[in-house]
């Protein structure tokens, strides 16, 4: 080991976790952080979406509605709100302001594995055996 590499205690501090954010009873599996609004957005198996402040160990807000089993979160900074879709294909848009639900929609007769946001044109691309493309309302 050369002078400048750190030691192995060293190391475990660095990759060490700085903080930890707990609230979710089942497996987290997104998450989506907002620069503009400063906030972390957790969802996955248990059917809750979770809103962080990053700089805190405590949790913004919990939201419910949902479900099954989330896919995904995808933020809308520019347009103040985040997205949500779970596994039985509904999909929420919520408002990064005040966490309320904007809009409701489903994906009729097929499952969502995953989404992609495309926020200059308000589209939202689901995934499972192919694609389907929904537009959803500006949050104003």
């Amino acid at each position: 080991m050369s002078k400048n590499e750190p030691s192995k205690a060293e190391q475990e501090k660095l990759l060490g976790p700085i903080r930890i954010l707990q609230g979710h009873q089942k497996a987290v599996r997104d998450i989506a952080y907002s620069e503009k609004h400063k906030a972390i957005i957790s969802c996955g198996f248990d059917f809750e979406v979770y809103v962080w402040n990053p700089y805190v160990e405590a949790k913004i807000q919990k939201l419910t509605g949902h479900e099954s089993p989330l896919v995904g979160v995808k933020v809308q900074p520019a347009l103040n709100s985040f997205i949500t879709a779970d596994s039985k294909g509904m999909i929420k848009v919520w408002s990064i302001l005040d966490y309320s639900c904007i809009q409701t929609f489903y994906m009729n007769e097929t499952t969502c594995t995953c989404i992609c946001a495309v926020p200059k044109h308000r589209r939202l691309i689901c995934g499972s055996y192919g694609f389907k493309a929904f537009e959803y309302k500006r949050p104003y």
